[in-house]
């Protein structure tokens, strides 16, 4: 559902504008670029819809809806570039280890 990954999508920008004002505030870094805020707002996003889809039965019906939502903002021109870069960004298989 939309609601859903709109909820994922605050709380990972909130959480990213939060610990990147406490670094410049008070661990004297430097403000990251806008490209970096783009990237790294889009991974915290698919780290937590990931997650959220493994606690999903796989034949729920929120879960379904939200994959679908998800395959029609990858055809999104916003969107478009970030897929590209990290195409297994949704990947919800585990991956093998590798030394």
């Amino acid at each position: 559902r939309r609601q859903d990954l709109w909820i994922l999508l605050t709380a990972s920008t909130l959480n990213l504008i939060w610990t990147q004002h406490n670094k410049v505030q008070y661990e004297d870094a430097n403000p990251l670029p806008l490209p970096q805020w783009f990237e790294l707002s889009f991974l915290g996003w698919m780290t937590s819809v990931r997650r959220w889809l493994r606690l999903q039965d796989r034949d729920c019906p929120i879960r379904t809806s939200a994959l679908h939502v998800l395959h029609t903002l990858r055809g999104q021109a916003n969107y478009r570039l970030l897929w590209e870069q990290h195409p297994n960004s949704l990947l919800l298989a585990p991956t093998a280890a590798t030394n």
